[in-house]
């Protein structure tokens, strides 16, 4: 899996150097938005984030989006509901939304309990690079073993970085948007 997740990221680097090195084109090329997807996992199931279009200069102007994990599938939308945030540069950091809290745990998604819960380790704003996934040479790798929880008192999930990818959306200006793909385990 980290060999193809290397690949892919390796790939984005080349087109996103070849497409920036030639920012000066009148003729911008366009990819179409990406849509989310989930499929099933071992023990749960397979999400992929799709983040909004921004630009690599600001990390702001990727704005938030609000993922709301089902006991089956995840959906996008409203802040309504969501437990949580994916934010800052490609949407690759999550944080908690409203009356949710996330910690992180160590351990493998599929033996996980939510008795792990009440020995993680609480967390606030958003966490991205360090602390789920290193960035190094343009890749982003998870961290084997880091397990973040949410839960609102009642209900905890558990969820894993699989990946998390960038496609060029326009090359003058750069525009770029990030797909998060999460593995998720309703405790």
């Amino acid at each position: 899996m980290k060999k193809i997740l290397r690949s892919t990221f390796a790939v984005a680097a080349a087109v996103l150097f070849t497409v920036s090195s030639q920012a000066g084109d009148s003729n911008p090329v366009t990819t179409s938005a990406l849509t989310p997807s989930a499929v099933a996992v071992s023990c749960g199931y397979q999400y992929s984030v799709t983040g909004n279009v921004g630009s690599p200069s600001n990390p702001s102007s990727f704005g938030d989006v609000y993922v709301t994990l089902g006991s089956g599938s995840a959906s996008q939308g409203s802040a309504v509901g969501a437990q949580l945030i994916f934010t800052e540069h490609v949407n690759a950091a999550v944080a908690a939304n409203g009356d949710y809290e996330l910690r992180i745990a160590t351990g493998d998604l599929c033996s996980i309990t939510a008795g792990a819960w009440s020995g993680a380790t609480p967390v606030s704003g958003a966490v991205g690079e360090d602390v789920w996934y290193t960035y190094e040479n343009q890749e982003a790798t998870p961290i084997p073993g880091v397990v973040m929880l949410v839960s609102d008192g009642t209900t905890v999930w558990a969820f894993t970085l699989d990946s998390a990818t960038a496609s060029i959306v326009t090359p003058n200006p750069l525009t770029i948007q990030g797909t998060v793909t999460i593995n998720v385990n309703q405790l």
